[in-house]
């Protein structure tokens, strides 16, 4: 591999590239999520993985494996505790909107306090 150099006010600065910028773009909540933790908690190794250019992979191994394990979980809440059909959930929202007054303005009073619904 062969570097080159960039003459900045006489001083020759190598023209380095790495290829975990690439691989940043394609980080998803979790991954930056453990960036920020590397960051602020782990500085010594985020710094070691930045310069030794294995953060984005990383990254990205740790944001597919939380994804996959928050599908799990989510497959897991809903076996256990179905959704409601959409028609059931309409027509409790309609019977709980029936029931509260014309204008939710008319609970508060002046003073911004709640009033007694009674």
């Amino acid at each position: 591999m062969e570097l080159t150099y960039t003459n900045v006010n006489g001083y020759l600065i190598p023209n380095l590239t790495y290829k975990s910028g690439e691989q940043m773009e394609q980080l998803g909540k979790y991954g930056f999520l453990r960036r920020d933790y590397l960051k602020n908690h782990r500085n010594s190794t985020y710094q070691v993985m930045l310069l030794q250019d294995t953060i984005g992979e990383h990254l990205l191994e740790v944001d597919k494996a939380a994804r996959e394990r928050e599908e799990v979980i989510l497959k897991q809440l809903e076996k256990k505790e179905p959704l409601p059909d959409k028609i059931i959930t309409v027509l409790i929202v309609f019977a709980i909107l029936k029931g509260l007054p014309k204008k939710l303005t008319a609970l508060y009073d002046v003073n911004d306090s709640v009033e007694s619904l009674d």
